[in-house]
């Protein structure tokens, strides 16, 4: 087939533009560039906070600081979490075991998460994504209120990554 005029060879059969080769290539520094980040997020906060909390403050500086620094420690964990995701689509390093591994490896900083168990259901995630056989509409769709979404979706979500990962074992 020969390209028409509107096509080129980064657009070549969809019509759409892609991205250039190498950014869809893993990186080894953007890669160590995201880990830390993601440990810098997750770590550095609870430092200060346990500073903070020791200090000699009154409760009404120190309380608000902790508060707001939980919440950007929440997110370092939430990112280093993502490592899991990143890890087992791949992107980490150019060698699929290996981003696996530092996918399981980062990940494991969050407690009850089970990178292995989210990777066997995030495939079948892919697959069928908001369709009746989504692993994901069947963990997170009984949670319909904010408040459940918020404090019970990712409880649920990670007991079904263990339980994956133990049929796995077995």
């Amino acid at each position: 087939q020969t390209p028409t005029s509107a096509e080129t060879p980064e657009t070549l059969g969809s019509g759409l533009p892609r991205p250039p080769r190498h950014f869809m290539e893993p990186s080894g520094l953007e890669t160590a560039r995201y880990l830390a980040h993601g440990l810098a997020l997750a770590l550095l906060p609870g430092m200060v906070s346990l500073w903070a909390f020791h200090a000699a403050w009154p409760w009404y500086a120190s309380v608000p600081m902790i508060a707001a620094l939980s919440l950007v420690g929440g997110y370092g964990f939430f990112m280093l979490a993502g490592t899991a995701h990143e890890g087992f689509h791949f992107t980490l390093h150019r060698r699929p075991q290996v981003s696996a591994l530092l996918g399981i490896v980062f990940s494991s900083a969050i407690p009850g998460f089970i990178s292995v168990g989210f990777a066997l259901s995030h495939w079948r995630h892919h697959r069928h994504t908001n369709s009746a056989d989504d692993p994901d509409c069947e963990i997170f769709g009984r949670f319909r209120s904010f408040w459940s979404r918020l404090l019970l979706a990712r409880l649920a979500a990670n007991a079904a990554y263990r339980r994956n990962a133990w049929r796995l074992i077995r």
